[in-house]
């Protein structure tokens, strides 16, 4: 069953950025600091958490760690944080992928970015072992890995004279697992994704 969660920690870092509910009694004024025709002078790495699609009931949110090595590259991990921060049984998702950017446009007060995604997802149904299986569904039959593709669209706002910006991210993709209706609790060899991400970064 697909369903929607939602990580509110990153998002309520940039409300409360934002001036729409911050401790200090006013809010902080959003202004563009890079180049309005081609983006912002840097954007090297967030941290954002929200809404993912999941393959079962009970999976927690999302939350995603991009750091760009390069203007018009990065690479980003997301997931629940499964056999890091939790154990729980239910089936996960994760994603690693390279970002590859192909235009930018001015939306003040900020840029909106497309990207193409690429890399790979894991699909596991319990607690894995370390590595990942693209050929099998590992030692207890519980997990298994393919390529993924997909396209990303990015929201940058930044947050005058701090040097960090507002992020919301949308991504669509699709994973192509063949070894997923061979697992302990078999899964489509398909596995689409959509996720709505909002974070901080610089």
């Amino acid at each position: 069953m697909l369903s929607l969660r939602f990580w509110p920690a990153p998002a309520a870092v940039v409300l409360m950025a934002m001036g729409l509910n911050t401790a200090w009694g006013g809010p902080v004024e959003l202004q563009v600091t890079g180049d309005a025709e081609v983006g912002p002078k840097s954007h090297s790495l967030n941290l954002r958490g929200g809404m993912a699609s999941v393959v079962g009931e009970g999976s927690r949110p999302e939350m995603c760690l991009d750091v760009a090595p390069w203007r018009a590259f990065s690479f980003e991990a997301c997931g629940n944080g499964s056999t890091v921060l939790h154990s729980d049984p239910n089936p996960t998702v994760m994603h690693v992928r390279g970002k590859l950017l192909f235009t930018t446009w001015n939306q003040r007060p900020g840029w909106l970015q497309l990207m193409a995604t690429v890399g790979f997802a894991e699909l596991q149904v319990g607690a894995d072992s370390p590595g990942f299986h693209f050929t099998s569904t590992g030692p207890e039959g519980v997990e298994t890995a393919g390529p993924e593709a997909g396209m990303s669209a990015r929201w940058l706002v930044p947050l005058k004279d701090s040097g960090f910006e507002a992020v919301v991210e949308a991504n669509v993709s699709l994973a192509y697992l063949p070894h997923a209706p061979e697992l302990v609790k078999p899964q489509s060899g398909l596995q689409p994704s959509v996720e709505l991400t909002v974070g901080i970064g610089f």
